[in-house]
């Protein structure tokens, strides 16, 4: 992969990513920013494990208007990623970049889609609350730069986590 380590602290620097110390405190929201809170039947930690574990994020990972013929291909290396969505064997959408994880209830992401420029990301920040038995999830897609960009993102992260609520 080819995503450089220093490429999320350069990416988080340029961005103000203004959560409150648990999340929940959004500021400097974009008018193409996503914000989408999901809750789950399943502790914190579990969740945390499905946002980070390749094998766990092709299970529920989605291309927008996926069909049966649609799947997915993660690999992690350290704390880079690539995320690869086949829409009839076919690679249809590919997803790489970096993640920081600020205890185990706070994710921070550079994503970035196969073809853009390597110096253009987004960001996802992801922030988990909960106890035994019962998550929210609280994600906030930044840095988009287009209203097509900002819907694509909004169709795959709404058909993705309700596919992760499906698994518990």
């Amino acid at each position: 992969m080819s995503t450089n380590p220093l490429t999320l602290e350069r990416a988080l620097s340029e961005r103000e990513l203004s959560w409150g110390e648990r999340g929940g405190t959004l500021k400097g929201i974009q008018p193409l920013d996503l914000v989408i809170q999901a809750s789950f039947h399943a502790d914190p930690r579990r969740i945390f494990h499905a946002l980070t574990v390749p094998e766990y994020l092709e299970t529920w990972m989605a291309l927008p208007d996926a069909s049966v013929n649609c799947h997915v291909v993660a690999l992690r290396v350290a704390n880079s990623f690539r995320i690869d969505f086949y829409r009839s064997n076919a690679l249809d959408a590919s997803v790489t970049g970096s993640f920081r994880i600020q205890k185990q209830d706070k994710l921070l992401f550079t994503w970035s889609k196969f073809g853009e420029s390597d110096d253009v990301h987004s960001i996802v920040d992801i922030v988990l609350q909960g106890s035994v038995g019962r998550c929210t999830l609280e994600l906030r897609h930044s840095g988009l730069r287009s209203g097509s960009e900002s819907r694509w993102y909004q169709r795959m992260w709404s058909a993705s986590l309700q596919n992760l609520a499906m698994l518990f």
